[in-house]
């Protein structure tokens, strides 16, 4: 038909199909390309439940300072769970407040706090033995040792938020500054950890979410 000159207003030559049927073969209608369907490829679901996790767990804790506010931050064992609960002012009875709240949390989720790390730096700890939950050991670091876990924790959680704040072009007021933080402490834990499972984060494995 091209040859005969059937089609009219063609500007394609029959030497220009014969050359491309050359280089595609006979599949010409595919020159501009085709997707061949695949079957969907299955996702397998990791039950959080099969993650082996210890049900009874320590924790470490200290107070940390963001722009001089106060806050008592903990880890919980394996899970790295971070928690941070903020203090109206650095009195025993509001870090008791504050502890006792971690430790509930803890509790309903499952786990049984065993053992209690802190540097036992302050007048603050001089009565946290008597007021523990029975069952918990408490064990404070000698005057200037620390715990290294809850140390590292604090600089983590200290880095992310210099790093949100750094890229803001406005001064945050304390109120928003302590939404990052909760935030950072969020989005931390709904990372996994190698010491759990490379992908089930501590949140899915404490409350199934």
């Amino acid at each position: 038909m091209v040859s005969h000159g059937d089609i009219l207003n063609l500007d394609i030559t029959a030497a220009a199909i014969q050359r491309d049927r050359d280089i595609y073969c006979e599949h010409l209608t595919h020159v501009r390309g085709a997707t061949k369907r695949r079957a969907q490829r299955i996702v397998p679901m990791l039950d959080p439940l099969d993650v082996d996790v210890q049900q009874r767990i320590a924790i470490w804790v200290d107070i940390m300072y963001v722009e001089g506010m106060p806050a008592l931050i903990s880890v919980a064992g394996t899970l790295k769970t971070l928690q941070v609960h903020w203090l109206t002012a650095r009195s025993y009875s509001f870090v008791r407040a504050a502890l006792l709240k971690q430790l509930s949390v803890l509790r309903q989720a499952g786990f049984q706090v065993t053992e209690l790390h802190t540097d036992g730096e302050g007048a603050i700890y001089k009565n946290m033995k008597r007021d523990l939950p029975e069952g918990v050991i408490f064990n404070a670091r000698t005057k200037n040792q620390h715990v290294s876990e809850i140390e590292l924790a604090i600089r983590v959680v200290k880095e992310c938020v210099r790093g949100v704040k750094n890229i803001l072009l406005y001064t945050l007021a304390p109120l928003l500054l302590m939404w990052i933080v909760a935030y950072v402490t969020t989005m931390l834990n709904w990372v996994p950890v190698k010491t759990l499972s490379k992908r089930v984060s501590s949140n899915v494995v404490m409350f199934g979410r």
